[in-house]
């Protein structure tokens, strides 16, 4: 394992660490240029995770020269700080990646469903993905990655993917038997629905952890969920974070239809014996009134 804050832009280090480490599996590195790629994926020939960000000079021909070179992976994670989608290097790329279990994608504003989709074709064994600040995607992308990974995903970190709606969460409650962790963290188009719906028919959660800051949203969602769990849950849940950061209630909400009371607490404590940990930022209601209180955080 080569783990470096460098920038690989020079040819003499790319070829120094080609040489000296032809048995490299991981390398972890800060950006690499176009010419430094190409010797790194032609000298080191035995990657199995690969973890960098396209330097600005890369665009979608150029990467896509180098495509063929990647040697088959196990893990890829890859930062894009800027506009491009790559959708011809991506489809390239992934025809040769049917062993890979992790993903990353990282800052990639301008990645759309285009880049996306010749991911869930091609990669049969993914387990895992992860998508931070890949504003693009929309739930077709979503979906043809519940449909066509269904069989092996466990683990989706989703960090401010903004077009990700009910559809395409559904469509992951429904094809995604397997999963055990799921992160949505600023995804804000997201309504009680779908969550619930991950709450109901997600049987082998073991991590949840959401986190809203929209005011379209409110203490109902969380109350929503817990009640959900409390009620279907097969016990199999160790961690459940859920932040609702907006403090804002209305005096018509209803408060009858999900009470997040101690009664609640109490059923899901029996539902969820392998809780370990518990952190709720969230609104509660006193079980004799109709009595808001902040809840900070419970553990």
């Amino acid at each position: 394992m080569l783990k470096t804050r460098w920038e690989i832009l020079a040819k003499k280090l790319a070829q120094i660490i080609a040489s000296s480490f032809p048995n490299l599996e991981t390398l972890i590195c800060r950006s690499i240029n176009y010419e430094s790629l190409r010797i790194l994926l032609t000298g080191c020939r035995k990657l199995r995770n690969f973890d960098f960000t396209f330097a600005l000079e890369f665009n979608d021909e150029t990467a896509l020269s180098i495509a063929p070179l990647f040697p088959t992976l196990e893990a890829f994670s890859l930062r894009i700080f800027n506009r491009n989608n790559f959708p011809l290097f991506i489809s390239s790329w992934a025809q040769n990646q049917t062993q890979l279990r992790e993903i990353s994608l990282s800052f990639g504003e301008g990645l759309s469903d285009s880049s996306f989709l010749p991911i869930t074709q091609y990669c049969h064994n993914l387990e895992s993905v992860t998508l931070w600040w890949c504003s693009g995607f929309t739930d077709l992308a979503f979906e043809a990655l519940a449909r066509n990974r269904n069989s092996g995903l466990k683990r989706l970190h989703f960090y401010r993917v903004k077009d990700l709606t009910d559809v395409g969460l559904t469509a992951i409650a429904n094809h995604c038997p397997k999963l055990q962790e799921l992160h949505l963290i600023h995804c804000e188009s997201l309504t009680q629905a779908s969550l619930v719906k991950i709450a109901r028919d997600c049987k082998n959660l073991v991590t949840f952890t959401a986190e809203f800051c929209s005011r379209r949203y409110n203490w109902q969602m969380t109350a929503a969920f817990l009640f959900t769990l409390a009620n279907r849950n097969r016990g199999t849940l160790e961690v459940l974070t859920f932040h609702d950061r907006n403090t804002y209630i209305t005096e018509t909400e209803s408060y009858d239809k999900y009470r997040f009371d101690s009664s609640l607490l109490d059923r899901l404590a029996l539902r969820c014996p392998r809780l370990r940990r518990l952190e709720l930022y969230t609104y509660h209601q006193e079980s004799n009134a109709n009595v808001r209180r902040p809840s900070l955080l419970l553990r």
